[in-house]
C-alpha cells in the first residue's frame, strides 16, 4: 500500500493550493440566513505519468490520435510554486461569528435600513424643503442639522420644489401642509434609499459574476440580465438559468432538480487572488462537435455475461476483453477511447499490471492523482468508513483504501464493479473494500444504514455525468446532467452524514452547489488542476470543507 501511495505522490513537492474567493450568499435581507462558500484551487502534477502515456506513437495517419496527443503534450509545461496568501476568513468554518451585513459602495448604509435612514435625516430634509419662502431661520436649521451620512440625491436643497407646490396648494392650514409634505418626503426618502441600495447590489453582484467567470466558475446566473428590484423583500438574484438562445432555451427543462431552489438575495465576497493567472474558458453549445457515425465498438468489445451465473472473480480468459492494456486493439475504431489511451497511466499508474476497464470506465474514472488528493482530504484517520456511492471501475475507492479508510463501494453495473474488485486486487487493497452491486438509493435504504448500526464517516459522490459531451456545455446542471438526479443523490447521502464530497464537472453551476449547502451551511468548492489545466471540481460539505471544525 505504501508503495502505491508513493507512486502517485512522487511529484507532490511541486503541488500547492490557493484560496481564491470567499463568498457569503444571502437568501434574504437578514444576516442569519446565509451560506458561506470558499473557492479554492488545487494544483496537482502528474507529468511523469503523462509522459509515460505519450510514449506510444499514433498509428499511421490517425489525425484524431495525433491531435489528442498534441493537446496532452501542451500539459507538459513546468509548474512552479509561487507564494500566496493562504489565510482563511475568520467567519469561514466558525460556529461563533459576527457576520457582516451586505456592503454597498456607500459603505455607511450597510448597517442601516430605509426607516433608520429617514429617522437620521428627517429634520434636515423637512427644514430645508420647508424653506419655500426663503425664511432664514429654517435655512439655518437645515444647515445646522445636516447629517454626516446622506445620499447624494438628498444633498442639494429644493430637490422637490414642484412637488411641494402641488401638495402645498391642497392645504391652507400650515400644520396640515407640513404634515402632508413630511409624509411625501418620507415616502420619497424610502424610495431613493432602496433604489440606491438596489443599484449598489446590482453593481457588486455583476462584478462578482464576472470575476467568477474569469476564474472558470459557471455561476448558473446570467450577468447580462441581472438587475436588482427596489423592494428589499424581493430576491435580487433569482435562480432563473435562462440564456440568450431564444427558442432553444425555451425547450430546456423547466425544473432542473427535485427540490425547489431558494433565490439568492445578495452576495458579500472577498478576493484573495486578484490576478488569477489560470483561467478557464467555459464551453458553449455552438462548440459541440457534430455527431459522426461510429461503429458500435462497445458491443464488439464488451463481453455479454450471463447475469444468473455472474461471477465477480477474475477470469483471465473470459475477461481478456476488459484488460486496459489491450484497449488500443480492442477500441482501435473508437476515436473517443483513443484520446484516453494517450493518458492511460494518469488514470491508473499500474495499468499494465492487470487493470480492467469497460468502455465507460475509460472516460468516467477519476485520474489517479486527483483521486489521491481527494483521498488525502477525506481520510483524516485510519479505519474511517467511507461510502463510494458510484464506484465505477474503482479509481476513488482504491485511493481511499490506500490512505487507510475502509470503503463501501457501490455500483449498479456488475461489470464495472467486477473491474473495481480486480483493480483493487492489483493495488493490494481488496480486503479493505466491501463491494456492493446495487442501486445507490436501494443500498442506502438497507437497515444496516438506517438503524445506526453502521457508522458512516463520509460519503463520496461521483455519479455519471452523461458522457464526455458535458464539457461542450457552458454550464452543467446537477439535476438534469447527473444520472440519477444529482439533487436526489445528495439528499440521500445527507441522511447518513453531513460529510459529503461531491465530484462534479468543472462547469457545474455554482448556485446549485450553494443551494445544496442551504441556509446556514458551508461548502468548499475546490478546482482540481492537473499541470495547470482545470479538470474537475469537488464540493466538500460538513467537516470536509477547509476551516470546518473537525
Amino acid at each position: 500500500m505504501e508503495e502505491a501511495v508513493e507512486e502517485t505522490t512522487q511529484e507532490s513537492r511541486n503541488e500547492y493550493a490557493r484560496n481564491l474567493v470567499w463568498t457569503t450568499f444571502y437568501f434574504d435581507e437578514k444576516t442569519v440566513n446565509t451560506c458561506d462558500v470558499l473557492l479554492t484551487r488545487q494544483f496537482l502534477v502528474d507529468r511523469k505519468l503523462l509522459k509515460k502515456s505519450l510514449a506510444t506513437e499514433p498509428v499511421g495517419q490517425d489525425l484524431e490520435a495525433v491531435k489528442a496527443k498534441e493537446e496532452l503534450e501542451q500539459e507538459m509545461g513546468k509548474t512552479e510554486k509561487t507564494d500566496s496568501d493562504e489565510k482563511l476568513p475568520t467567519s469561514f468554518g466558525s460556529k461563533k461569528t459576527s457576520r457582516p451585513l451586505p456592503r454597498s459602495w456607500l459603505g455607511w448604509i450597510e448597517k442601516m435600513d430605509s426607516k433608520a435612514y429617514w429617522e437620521s435625516i428627517n429634520e434636515y430634509l423637512i427644514y430645508k424643503e420647508m424653506d419655500e419662502q426663503g425664511q432664514e431661520e429654517l435655512l439655518h436649521k437645515a444647515v445646522k442639522n445636516k447629517p454626516a451620512m446622506i445620499l447624494p440625491c438628498h444633498e442639494k436643497l429644493k430637490n422637490h420644489a414642484d412637488d411641494f407646490v402641488e401638495i402645498g396648494a391642497k392645504y391652507e392650514d400650515p400644520g396640515q401642509r407640513m404634515e402632508a409634505l413630511a409624509k411625501f418626503l418620507e415616502r420619497r426618502c424610502h424610495q431613493d434609499f432602496l433604489a440606491l441600495w438596489a443599484s449598489a447590489r446590482t453593481t457588486r453582484c455583476r462584478k462578482y459574476l464576472a470575476k467568477m467567470e474569469r476564474l472558470g466558475i459557471a455561476t448558473g446566473l446570467d450577468k447580462k440580465k441581472f438587475t436588482v428590484p427596489d423592494d428589499t423583500v424581493t430576491p435580487v438574484i433569482d435562480s432563473d438559468d435562462s440564456d440568450d438562445h431564444g427558442e432553444e432555451a425555451a425547450e430546456e427543462p423547466q425544473a432542473s432538480s427535485s427540490v425547489e431552489t431558494q433565490p439568492i438575495y445578495d452576495v458579500l465576497y472577498e478576493v484573495y487572488e486578484e490576478g488569477a493567472h489560470l483561467e478557464m474558458k467555459l464551453g458553449a453549445k455552438s462548440e459541440r462537435p457534430q455527431a459522426q457515425a461510429q461503429p458500435s465498438v462497445e458491443e464488439a468489445a464488451t463481453p455479454v455475461y450471463d447475469m444468473a451465473n455472474f461471477s465477480f472473480a477474475y477470469d483471465p480468459e473470459k475477461d481478456a476483453q476488459l484488460l486496459a492494456s489491450n484497449a488500443c486493439e480492442l477500441f482501435h475504431m473508437d476515436k473517443e477511447i483513443r484520446k484516453y489511451w494517450f493518458q492511460r497511466y494518469r488514470l491508473f499508474s499500474r495499468l499494465d499490471q492487470g487493470v480492467l476497464m469497460d468502455r465507460e470506465g475509460w472516460f468516467s474514472v477519476t485520474p489517479e492523482r486527483i483521486a489521491s488528493h481527494i483521498a488525502q482530504r477525506m481520510v483524516t484517520r485510519p479505519g474511517m468508513v467511507i461510502i463510494d456511492g458510484f464506484a465505477g471501475v474503482g479509481g476513488n475507492s482504491i485511493q481511499f483504501a490506500l490512505h487507510g479508510a475502509y470503503v463501501i463501494a457501490v455500483d449498479l453495473d456488475p461489470i464495472r464493479l467486477k473491474c473495481a474488485k480486480r483493480n483493487a486486487e492489483v493495488y493490494g487493497v481488496a480486503e479493505h473494500i466491501e463491494f456492493i452491486c446495487g442501486d445507490f438509493f436501494h443500498v442506502l435504504s438497507q437497515q444496516r444504514f438506517q438503524s445506526g448500526q453502521s457508522i458512516i464517516d463520509a460519503v463520496f459522490l461521483s455519479p455519471p455525468w452523461g458522457g464526455p459531451s458535458y464539457i461542450f456545455e457552458k454550464e452543467f446542471d446537477i439535476g438534469t446532467g447527473c444520472t440519477p438526479n444529482g439533487f436526489d443523490i445528495f439528499e440521500a447521502a445527507r441522511r447518513l452524514t453531513p460529510n459529503i464530497a461531491y465530484f462534479l464537472p468543472r462547469n457545474t453551476k455554482q448556485n446549485q452547489i450553494v443551494h445544496l449547502a442551504g441556509p446556514g451551511g458551508k461548502v468548499e468548492v475546490e478546482q482540481s488542476c492537473l499541470n495547470k489545466k482545470i479538470k474537475t471540481i469537488t464540493a466538500y460539505f460538513g467537516n470536509l470543507c477547509q476551516g470546518a471544525a473537525k
